[in-house]
């Protein structure tokens, strides 16, 4: 739990959201802060990357959610790629979701996702 959550937020609102930030980018960070709280193991360079991600995978929403595009956009993650992905329409089905944008069969696999 941070000590000083206004004081996190003021920094981060100034330093990486350019003086402001939604109350959905204020939820996610905590969601990732809540997690950190009861899984993380006190690596504060895996914190940060955890914190970083979503703000460059999604746009910095800091929310989950799935990569947009044409259907036919999604053919460069086709079987025959190193995304596991093992059937066609995998491209498509295991396109980037998430809060960091996990793509390919193989990824949901190995994650459980």
């Amino acid at each position: 739990m941070l000590s000083k959550p206004e004081a996190f937020f003021s920094h981060v609102r100034a330093s990486v959201f350019g003086g402001e930030i939604s109350q959905p980018q204020v939820n996610g960070i905590n969601a990732i802060l809540d997690a950190w709280d009861r899984y993380g193991d006190g690596n504060l360079q895996q914190l940060t990357y955890a914190l970083a991600t979503p703000n460059v995978e999604p746009g910095g929403r800091y929310q989950p959610i799935y990569e947009t595009g044409a259907k036919s956009y999604f053919a460069k993650y086709e079987p025959g790629t190193k995304l596991g992905n093992t059937i066609a329409g995998d491209g498509y089905k295991f396109r980037g979701a998430g809060a960091v944008q996990q793509t390919g069969r193989g990824n949901a696999i190995r994650t459980g996702a």
